[in-house]
């Protein structure tokens, strides 16, 4: 089923941000109105990548050197579109020419269609399970879910205090890759739903996550030692900038 661009986009910027109209329409072609930091496009400017997949960028709104939209993308027959952020451009194309072509890479959902369309790789998920559909913003629109088992095996993956749990999941699923995004755009932001995906109640939330941050019993996690740089048994740091880390396995 498909998904116009246009709920993909407010969906993840508002969840993220918290922006209550991060994507407002300007009156005119062109002109552009700002709302809380973000300016919208009256339309969306294309931008045409090619690739593997004859990936286009349909950009709709910028905060500062970022653009926010959708990726769209032909695989197997089938067009598929995307959360897009530029912010993640620079890992992505690290994907594209630094990691084998047939890699999977680990990451949360959000990213899936950028690492797939953008990066030319494998990833594990590309849509939320349904038990994520509770941190949604826009539920009046169908939304394809993947299945739990993935959303939970990644979510574990991330939030295992134990790096060898996360490379145990790692091998099931072929990955030698993980993509963790930081910034205000990236996981940290998004930890509450990471950790309710591997098991957090969110009444519980607070002893993991809080205003934005991971906080106490979340600290000794894979992720926040990824996001933070930290040395993690059995991963090296391949890629780093100030809005994305990729970790690869040890061999």
């Amino acid at each position: 089923m498909e998904v116009k661009w246009q709920y993909i986009a407010v969906t993840i910027i508002l969840g993220v941000l918290a922006i209550a109209a991060a994507l407002y329409l300007a009156p005119s072609p062109r002109e552009e109105t700002i709302e809380e930091g973000w300016v919208g496009y009256e339309e969306p400017v294309m931008k045409h990548i090619g690739g593997k997949f004859n990936t286009t960028l349909f950009l709709m709104a910028r905060l500062g050197e970022y653009e926010s939209g959708d990726i769209v993308y032909i695989r197997d027959g089938v067009e598929r579109r995307g959360y897009y952020i530029s912010a993640l451009e620079q890992a992505l194309n690290y994907l594209k020419t630094n990691t084998p072509p047939d890699s999977t890479i680990l990451a949360w959902w959000d990213y899936g269609n950028m690492i797939i369309g953008y990066g030319e790789r494998e990833a594990i998920a590309i849509n939320p399970s349904e038990k994520l559909l509770i941190g949604i913003t826009n539920t009046s629109a169908a939304i394809k879910t993947d299945p739990e088992e993935k959303l939970e095996d990644i979510a574990k993956a991330l939030v295992a205090t134990d790096p060898n749990d996360t490379l145990t999941i790692m091998k099931k699923y072929g990955s030698e890759f993980i993509l963790v995004p930081t910034g205000i755009f990236g996981d940290e932001g998004k930890a509450q739903w990471i950790f309710f995906a591997a098991g957090v109640p969110l009444d519980d939330m607070d002893d993991y996550w809080e205003d934005g941050r991971i906080v106490s019993k979340g600290i000794d996690t894979v992720l926040d030692k990824m996001l933070n740089k930290k040395e993690v048994p059995g991963f090296t740091l391949v890629f780093s900038d100030k809005d994305t880390r990729i970790y690869q396995v040890v061999s």
